[in-house]
């Protein structure tokens, strides 16, 4: 997407800092599911990462700085001068899915089922007697569709994705490596969106 990014580092706590456009002059930084704090970090550490993200900052006409942290208890970042995202502000609306699923997939396929619950069970079975066929997509027009699936999942609400060229240029430059890979559900040879949600973290 051209923008500068940094990848920034204190010891203990490390992020990558994307600059992102505002509004005329203006930028904001944004650092994608980050800061990672590893088990040694202290409220310290984060102080002396901010003042690094900071240090860098200027010059740069930022006005604020977002994170996506996923440590809770350790450091109280609203006494840092963070504030939540609300669903009124347009700046801090959530472009990232704040539940992600994480599955081991070493493990074989009959354990990743013991390991959910049976109502995500029954919805995975059930989609196999309804037809639903996965397929692995490769194709330069494959992203197109999951951007339309995207589009559709944003109507849901509390949801917004970013632009085309954002998942395109992902899919062309990580595509075919082990770093990602898209599946796309198919019913009928019609791409779909799961009407159902089996919510686990495995």
């Amino acid at each position: 997407m051209d923008r500068k990014t940094w990848q920034v580092n204190s010891g203990h706590v490390e992020a990558l800092v994307v600059k992102h456009p505002l509004m005329k002059k203006y930028h904001y930084l944004y650092s994608p599911r980050g800061p990672l704090l590893d088990d040694h970090a202290t409220p310290e550490d984060f102080q002396i990462f901010l003042r690094k993200v900071d240090a860098l900052s200027r010059g740069q006409n930022v006005v604020f700085y977002r994170i996506e942290p996923y440590f809770t208890g350790i450091i109280d970042i609203n006494s840092l001068g963070f504030n939540n995202i609300t669903d009124q502000a347009l700046l801090s609306r959530q472009c990232s899915p704040p539940n992600t699923l994480v599955l081991d997939l070493e493990k074989e396929e009959e354990e990743l089922l013991a390991e959910m619950k049976s109502k995500c069970r029954y919805n995975i079975n059930l989609s196999l007697r309804k037809g639903v066929t996965v397929k692995d997509a490769k194709e330069p027009d494959d992203i197109k569709i999951f951007y339309d699936l995207n589009l559709e999942l944003e109507k849901r609400g509390r949801y917004h994705g970013h632009q085309f060229d954002y998942y395109n240029n992902l899919f062309m430059s990580l595509s075919g490596s082990d770093n990602m890979r898209l599946f796309i559900a198919e019913h009928e040879g019609q791409p779909q969106i799961g009407r159902a949600s089996c919510r686990e973290r495995v």
